[in-house]
């Protein structure tokens, strides 16, 4: 038996290593278009690779009936990465960290366990075709093939600059239904405010508002940008948003308590000694806030901006839509052909921010390796 996996993103290592794991005598080949395996984890946290989060659940994700099998497999993971000594905290929030911050550790102790589980790598490797002739899959680049039994793809969406005409190839030749790809972990385009706020930060209690109505709320650091708003908080709205695969985002505006941690009357009793607000706020902020007017309150508990769009898929950390769950058997295989395994980004599952992403994918790496 020979299987292909097609992606060297945290779904594809994990799906390679899991099935060599199960199935010693099969023979596993990973096939990568890039010089080098793991570049989506390469960036994770900014390079620090957060890679998982104490707080995994269903409910973290898109769907959540899809994910719930997935989680119980924690144990697993970790134990497999003991194996090859990975050390790792994780901070307040539950963010799982390699203990020297760095990316590449991540992707070392991975390399390792493909060279121990004897998975055969091929990089530079992309993949222009798949055919299947006698029910083998023959899977082409420019200048090579190679030939399987079954496939796994995991190709990853098309956030950071990924490639979207080789993604809907692949896309297109499976021959399945997709919900519209929405870039989600990201930034969010508002209504204009004073250019003197970007680069500013500021710990706020978060709303995102449709009318009246709260519909999502988060606490945590904005960052003000030229023309948006982001920060992990931000982040979180905007899988809120993503998932709903708008073209307009004119009812939704996000509301800002810009100061939390204190009571009305607290506030009230500082503004009145510095009406300024210098004592409470750094100058750029204080003079916002008193531009909006004469109410300072309101000024500060809802500080209002009218959400305008979500920044590009080249800002975004995830690709919201894909493969629709509906194209999938229990196993993730697909319904259509039960030869062929997808996962990770390519399918219509997204996670919030915070290592559940990447923790996702590797829990359904795993899961593949079980299954297959």
């Amino acid at each position: 038996m020979k299987i292909c996996v097609i992606g060297a993103g945290p779904f594809g290592i994990l799906s390679a290593i899991s099935i060599k794991k199960n199935h010693p005598l099969y023979e596993v080949i990973l096939l990568e278009k890039n010089e080098n395996i793991g570049s989506r984890i390469k960036v994770s946290g900014n390079g620090r690779c957060n890679f998982f989060n104490t707080n995994l659940n269903e409910n973290k994700y898109s769907s959540p009936l899809y994910v719930k099998k997935l989680v119980l497999l924690k144990d697993k993971l970790f134990s497999l990465l003991d194996e090859v000594g990975l050390s790792y905290y994780y901070d307040e929030e539950g963010r799982y960290y390699p203990l020297s911050e760095s990316s590449s550790t991540m992707i070392y102790c991975l390399n390792k366990l493909l060279d121990s589980y004897q998975v055969k790598v091929k990089t530079n490797f992309k993949v222009e075709k798949i055919i299947k002739e006698n029910n083998k899959y023959i899977v082409s680049s420019l200048l090579e093939k190679e030939e399987a039994d079954k496939l796994v793809l995991g190709i990853g969406g098309i956030s950071f600059n990924n490639d979207r005409i080789n993604y809907n190839n692949i896309i297109h030749n499976l021959n399945v239904s997709t919900t519209k790809l929405t870039p989600s972990l990201t930034p969010i385009a508002t209504s204009s405010f004073s250019l003197r706020l970007e680069g500013k930060r500021r710990y706020c209690n978060v709303k995102l508002m449709k009318g009246n109505n709260i519909v999502k709320e988060e606490k945590g650091e904005v960052l003000f940008k030229k023309n948006g708003l982001s920060g992990i908080v931000i982040f979180n709205i905007s899988s809120y948003l993503a998932r709903l695969h708008l073209s307009s985002y004119s009812s939704y505006c996000i509301s800002l308590d810009l100061c939390p941690s204190l009571s009305d009357e607290k506030l009230k009793e500082l503004t009145i000694k510095d009406p300024s607000l210098r004592n409470i706020f750094i100058t750029e902020i204080a003079d916002y806030i008193l531009s909006l007017g004469k109410n300072l309150l309101q000024n500060i508990r809802n500080c209002r901006f009218e959400v305008k769009d979500l920044y590009e898929f080249k800002n975004s950390q995830v690709t919201s839509g894909g493969i629709a769950i509906n194209e999938l058997n229990d196993n993730f295989s697909l319904k259509k052909d039960n030869n062929i395994y997808v996962g990770g980004e390519m399918i219509d599952i997204d996670g919030e921010c915070g290592g559940y992403n990447i923790g996702i994918a590797f829990l359904s790496g795993l899961y593949i390796g079980e299954v297959i």
